[in-house]
């Protein structure tokens, strides 16, 4: 399997996440209009909600690969090891996970990155979020997102 440049992957992510919001969209009309109960809108956000999060995690699984072989045309990004193929690589950075590693979680993304990647960039650059002046055990309060 040939890796993407982060751009290529880029706009692939973003055409998947216009399709959910199309079905959305779709669904509340459909809703509004009376053509479908609550609980079939109800199921319809639970799936596309999963959709966005399993296309998210292999948006990052990919761009992952992308950069650390060298692929995915980023300034700054520039794998430690160099790998010849996707599947060792696979192998090699999924640890104790036996050949499949997790993307769900940030932490574990940005400690893989650290290893494999120079500066762990562009994955590290991502812990100064949210850039709204917030620290980081203040993220999660609501009220530290208020706009005055």
């Amino acid at each position: 399997m040939l890796a993407d440049t982060a751009a290529t992957l880029s706009q692939r992510f973003g055409r998947q996440v216009n399709r959910l919001l199309a079905v959305r969209s779709g669904s509340e009309a459909a809703f509004a209009s009376g053509a479908l109960r609550r609980t079939d809108i109800d199921h319809i956000y639970e799936s596309t909600f999963l959709d966005l999060v399993s296309y998210f995690e292999i948006f990052i699984e990919d761009l992952f690969f992308s950069c650390i072989l060298g692929k995915a045309a980023l300034l700054d990004v520039k794998p430690t090891i160099e790998f010849p193929t996707r599947r060792l690589a696979e192998i090699l950075s999924s640890g104790s996970h036996r050949g499949h590693a997790t993307w769900s979680k940030m932490q574990d993304v940005f400690g893989r990155a650290e290893i494999f990647l120079r500066d762990g960039r562009p994955f590290t650059r991502l812990r100064s979020w949210p850039r709204s002046g917030c620290s980081e055990q203040r993220a999660q309060d609501p009220e530290c997102h208020r706009t005055s």
